[in-house]
C-alpha cells in the first residue's frame, strides 16, 4: 500500500513538474497565432484613442517638451524636492542590447539597455559599484547601438529604440515578437558623454530604432546607420545623413578591415522586404546584394563579422524568425558563401537575439551565439558550451528529461541564456547574455578556450524593466517590491506589488 501511494504521489510530482516546464517549452514548436485581446488590451486602445483623436497617434514631440521644461525647473520649486534613488535589486542586471569600449582605454566601457537608457564605467565593471547612469537630456529608455569615435573617444554616437517588427502599430504588449521601444533618433556626444543632442530627430510614435552605428576608421566625419528605416549615411560627423540603402530592418554594419571603402550590410527582420547582406566599395555610399551560396529570403535577421588579420573571411549569422538557417563563411571577401553549420543555435530567438564574433587573429575560431554560446576551432564545427546555459538556482526538481538536458535530481534549475551582443575588446571576447529575469555577461582571455561570468557587469546595472508600478495618495515606505515580467516569466512571482502605507494625518 505504501508502495502504491509513493508510486502515486512520484507519478504526480512528475505531473506536475512536466506542467511547469510546458509553460517554458521552445516557443518555436507552436505557431504564431493570432493574439486574443484582453479586456486589459482594449481599455489601454481605447485610452490611447481618446488621447490622439482625432488622429489615430500622439504627437510624442510633447514628451521630449515637457520633459525639458522639468529639466529646466528649480528643483526648489518642486513639490516633493529630492533625487531618486535606486533600492534595489542591485544584484539583477536587466536586459543589455550594446556594448562600446573607448579605443583609448578599454577601462571605459559604455553599456546600452533595453530599458534604462546609457551606461557608463571607468573601471572596466571590476568592482560592485562600477556603473553609472549617463544622462543624455533626453526621455530615452533603450539603447540599441552604441559608437565611439577611433581617433577620438570624446565623440560618441548612440541609437535609441528596440525594435524588431517592421510598420506593425501598436505597444505589442500582446505579441512578443513586436515588444520593445521606440527610440527618439540618434544621439551624439562631442565631449565624453557629458552632453548629447539630436543628430538624427525621430519621436517615439513613428515606431523607428536605429540597430547599429559604424564610424569610418580613418575619416571618421564618415558615419553609417542601420536602422528600422534603411541605412543612412553622414559625411560630416552626423550634421546631416542620407539614406544610401532603404532594405528596412537594417541590423549589423560593419567595415572591412584594412579597406574602408568595403562595408557589408545585414538587413531585415520579421518578414520585412528584401532581407539579405550587401556590400559597398565606395565606403557605404552604395550597395550591391551578396546572393551567391546565401539564402534567398528569410523572415528573421542576420548578423556579420570579419576576422582582422584575414578580412576576405567573413561569417553571417542568418535565421528565420522562429528558427535558424545556420552559419554561413565566405573566404573570398563576400563573393562566395558556403553554409557551414546548420545547427540551430538561434532557435527560437531568430528574429530577436544571436550573434557571431571571430577572433581577430585566428579566423578559425569563433564563436557563435542565441540561446547560449556555441564555439568552433576549426572554422566549422561549432560545439555547445554548456557552461554558460546551466547557470542559476531556483528549485529542486525531480530526475526529468527536458529537450534532451537530464536534469538531475538536485537544486539546479536550467536557465538558458539568451544572448544579445558579443564584442572583442583588444584580445577579449566579452558578450551580454539574459535569462528570465537577468542580464549576465561573460569574458575570455584565451582565444575563447574559457568563459567565466563576469559578476560585477550586472551587480550596479538597476535596468529591471518594472510594468507594475502604483501610485496612491499617501506616504509609501521604502518596503516596495514591484515585479518584472519578460516572456511570462517572473522574478516576484505571485504578486504585482506591495506597500507597507501609512494613512495621512486627516484634519
Amino acid at each position: 500500500m505504501k508502495r502504491l501511494i509513493l508510486l502515486a504521489a512520484s507519478s504526480a510530482l512528475l505531473t506536475l513538474t512536466i506542467a511547469l516546464f510546458s509553460g517554458l517549452s521552445d516557443p518555436s514548436s507552436k505557431k504564431l497565432k493570432k493574439p486574443r485581446i484582453l479586456y486589459a488590451g482594449k481599455a489601454l486602445s481605447t485610452w490611447h484613442e481618446q488621447r490622439a483623436y482625432p488622429g489615430k497617434t500622439i504627437n510624442m514631440s510633447y514628451l521630449t517638451d515637457g520633459f525639458r521644461q522639468v529639466q529646466n525647473q528649480s528643483r526648489s520649486q518642486a513639490p516633493f524636492p529630492g533625487q531618486w534613488e535606486p533600492i534595489g535589486p542591485m544584484n539583477f542586471g536587466g536586459r543589455t542590447l550594446a556594448l562600446a569600449f573607448n579605443p583609448q582605454n578599454p577601462n571605459t566601457m559604455f553599456a546600452g539597455s533595453a530599458s534604462g537608457g546609457l551606461w557608463r564605467t571607468y573601471s572596466g565593471a571590476n568592482s560592485a559599484q562600477a556603473w553609472h547612469q549617463v544622462e543624455t537630456g533626453f526621455p530615452i529608455l533603450g539603447v540599441a547601438s552604441i559608437a565611439i569615435n577611433p581617433l577620438d573617444s570624446n565623440e560618441i554616437y548612440i541609437g535609441t529604440g528596440e525594435v524588431y517588427n517592421d510598420q506593425q502599430a501598436g505597444t505589442g504588449f500582446a505579441v512578443r515578437t513586436t515588444r520593445g521601444t521606440y527610440g527618439i533618433g540618434l544621439l551624439k556626444s562631442a565631449d565624453g558623454g557629458q552632453t548629447w543632442t539630436k543628430s538624427i530627430d525621430w519621436q517615439y510614435d513613428e515606431l523607428k530604432g536605429v540597430q547599429d552605428i559604424v564610424i569610418h576608421p580613418t575619416n571618421p566625419a564618415i558615419v553609417l546607420a542601420a536602422t528600422t528605416e534603411g541605412t543612412f549615411r553622414s559625411q560630416n560627423s552626423g550634421v546631416t545623413w542620407t539614406l544610401v540603402h532603404p532594405a528596412r530592418m537594417a541590423t549589423d554594419l560593419i567595415f572591412k578591415p584594412g579597406d574602408p571603402t568595403t562595408v557589408f550590410l545585414a538587413a531585415g527582420n520579421s518578414f520585412s522586404a528584401n532581407p539579405g547582406i550587401y556590400r559597398s566599395s565606395d565606403g557605404g555610399a552604395t550597395f550591391t546584394q551578396l546572393t551567391a551560396g546565401l539564402p534567398s529570403t528569410y523572415s528573421g535577421k542576420a548578423m556579420l563579422d570579419i576576422c582582422r588579420d584575414n578580412p576576405n573571411i567573413i561569417y553571417a549569422s542568418i535565421a528565420e524568425q522562429l528558427t535558424g538557417l545556420g552559419l554561413f563563411k565566405s573566404v573570398n571577401g563576400g563573393n562566395n558563401w558556403t553554409q557551414i553549420n546548420s545547427t540551430d543555435y538561434q532557435t527560437y530567438q531568430g528574429w530577436y537575439s544571436h550573434d557571431v564574433s571571430v577572433n581577430p587573429s585566428d579566423p578559425d575560431n569563433l564563436v557563435t551565439c542565441g540561446i547560449d554560446m556555441w564555439h568552433s576551432t576549426d572554422g566549422e564545427q561549432i560545439s555547445h558550451k554548456t557552461a554558460i546555459g546551466i547557470y542559476g538556482i531556483l528549485m529542486i526538481l525531480p530526475l526529468v528529461v527536458l529537450k534532451g538536458l537530464l536534469i538531475m535530481y538536485t537544486p539546479i534549475f536550467i536557465v538558458l541564456f539568451v544572448i544579445h551582443k558579443m564584442t572583442i575588446p583588444f584580445t577579449s571576447l566579452l558578450m551580454v547574455a539574459c535569462s528570465a529575469h537577468s542580464t549576465a555577461a561573460f569574458l575570455s582571455k584565451d582565444a575563447m578556450a574559457a568563459i567565466t561570468r563576469n559578476s560585477f557587469m550586472q551587480t550596479s546595472l538597476v535596468l529591471l524593466p518594472i510594468h507594475s508600478l502604483p501610485l496612491v495618495g499617501c506616504k509609501i515606505m521604502p518596503q516596495l517590491f514591484m515585479r518584472e515580467i519578460r516572456d511570462g516569466a517572473g522574478l516576484l512571482e505571485g504578486m504585482d506589488f506591495q506597500l507597507q502605507l501609512i494613512l495621512p494625518t486627516i484634519r
